[in-house]
């Protein structure tokens, strides 16, 4: 990475707080890459609209104007476009990370109105994949990375694998839980694995549906809550698979996460999920078409044998490539002011 003048470095604000143990290690590796060549800083309201910065990299924006009351809901969206407003006047460059293509909760019409107007801001969109989003000008496909360097998913040695069927991360309704629990409990009673749900809940109200569609089922374990990375790693690890039965399977760091510990992922086909098959391949890639089925699930749960003796290939994961097409974006944008 080339080396610049302190005057000539930009400031880099992401729209996410500052690293912590709950945060993305997405979000944290690639800021701590971009930090070694620029000013990187953390998101809070107050240094969004009284401090500098030259660039406002967005990652899932409905998070900027959502609160836990509606006092605070009301005071972010207003925030929200009047930062907006700020933003223009300083000539700040904005660029939005396409982790989803819509919200996976619906937003208010404020949210809606807050994120066309960012969107109709946004100078640079970062697409994890190609796609027919590629097409057009201010596109830039940079790939997700690895989770390979994340030093809490680092284990000092593989644990064995168990036949397991694992969902983890937030439990949230657009991600089909149900339907896999409906298939696995469809598999015949003597089938000897597991099925374990870890998670925290995005709605408490959520947790009672899931743990009402795994009654009767003593193979199903609901664990609703934020399970630890290590603790996480080691679930991960030792899983026949990882299932993804999302009903709108687009980007997805857990499918990375799983692949990156060397674990299977099952997820229904979608343009976005073929492209992993064609990256990784059938060992480590499993599609399937319309709703997950006991099928599914039980060619998915195969003994760990039959999985390749070398873990996937992550090359085009790497980090640095990733934070340097990143820096080089960054260098464009204010070169361009």
């Amino acid at each position: 990475m080339t080396a610049r003048s302190p005057r000539r470095a930009p400031t880099v604000l992401y729209s996410v707080p500052a690293p912590s143990a709950a945060s993305n290690p997405y979000t944290t590796m690639l800021a701590r890459g971009v930090a070694q060549s620029m000013a990187v800083e953390f998101f809070s309201w107050r240094r969004a609209l009284l401090g500098h910065h030259d660039i406002l990299h967005v990652h899932w924006p409905e998070t900027l104007v959502r609160g836990s009351s509606a006092g605070r809901r009301i005071a972010r969206q207003l925030a929200g476009h009047a930062y907006l407003t700020i933003a223009r006047a300083r000539r700040v460059k904005i660029v939005r990370t396409l982790h989803n293509r819509e919200p996976h909760e619906p937003g208010s019409l404020i949210e809606r109105w807050f994120i066309r107007r960012l969107d109709r801001a946004t100078v640079s969109t970062v697409l994890l994949s190609p796609s027919t989003e590629a097409a057009g000008p201010g596109k830039h496909v940079i790939p997700h990375g690895h989770y390979r360097e994340w030093e809490p998913y680092k284990l000092d040695a593989p644990p064995a694998k168990t036949r397991s069927m694992l969902l983890f991360g937030s439990l949230r309704r657009y991600k089909g839980i149900e339907d896999a629990i409906a298939a696995f409990k469809a598999l015949p009673p003597a089938e000897r694995c597991t099925f374990v749900i870890a998670g925290a809940p995005a709605d408490p109200a959520y947790e009672h549906d899931i743990v009402a569609a795994a009654t009767g089922d003593p193979r199903i374990t609901v664990d609703a809550r934020r399970v630890p990375d290590r603790a996480l790693a080691q679930l991960v690890a030792s899983a026949a698979c990882v299932v993804l039965p999302y009903r709108d399977f687009y980007n997805s760091g857990a499918a990375l996460l799983a692949l990156s510990l060397g674990t299977r992922i099952v997820a229904p086909r979608t343009p976005s999920s073929e492209l992993l098959l064609g990256e990784f391949g059938p060992h480590w890639v499993t599609l399937y078409d319309g709703a997950i089925s006991a099928a599914v699930i039980e060619g998915a749960l195969s003994p760990a044998h039959r999985l390749p003796a070398s873990p996937p290939d992550m090359r085009a994961r790497e980090w640095q490539p990733i934070v340097d097409a990143h820096v080089a974006l960054y260098d464009q944008l204010v070169g361009a002011r």
